[in-house]
This record gives structure tokens, sequence and C-alpha cells, in this order.
């Protein structure tokens, strides 16, 4: 029996995820999954590496780069449109 941490893990090592298809995975709520992905940030364990992928305006395609939360934004700052997808994120070997 392993704890959510170690499943959301196994999960992010298998392919990228949203915090949306996390929760949906692991029968959680989005903010208790953002709250174990900013400790998997911090400390991915040994030999691993947390990638984020950030998110898109699906109606410009402007990228949020440089955007260090984890969280979805609200709009983007080019077209001002709230169509955005959700960052996904990973852990991939050093």
């Amino acid at each position: 029996m392993s704890t959510v941490r170690q499943a959301m893990k196994e999960l992010l090592a298998e392919q990228p995820r949203s915090s949306l298809e996390l929760s949906q995975l692991l029968s959680q709520s989005e903010k208790e999954v953002l709250d174990h992905l900013s400790h998997l940030a911090r400390a991915p364990g040994p030999g691993r590496r947390f990638h984020l992928i950030p998110a898109v305006c699906k109606t410009c395609g402007f990228v949020f780069r440089k955007r260090d939360r984890l969280t979805r934004p609200s709009r983007c700052p080019l077209c001002q449109h709230e169509s955005i997808s959700r960052p996904r994120f990973a852990l991939v070997e050093k």
C-alpha cells in the first residue's frame, strides 16, 4: 500500500499529467494534489528531476515559460482570453 505522494510519483514517471488528471486518478482534491506537487518540485527523489510543461493559450499560442506557479493562469497577457491549457508535470531521470 503506497501513500498518495508515492502513487503520484509513479504516475508522473509514466507520462506527463495535469493536476486535474492527477486529482481524478488519485481521488484527491486538486488543491491537495497541488500541495503534493509543490513538495515533489522541491524534492523529486534520487535520480529524478521535476519537469514542468508550461501552460499555453489556446487562442494565440502564448507559452507561459517564465511562470513558476503550478496553477493554471487565469488569462493570457497578450490576447486576454481565458482559454488556457493546464500545465503538465512529469518526473524524468537525470
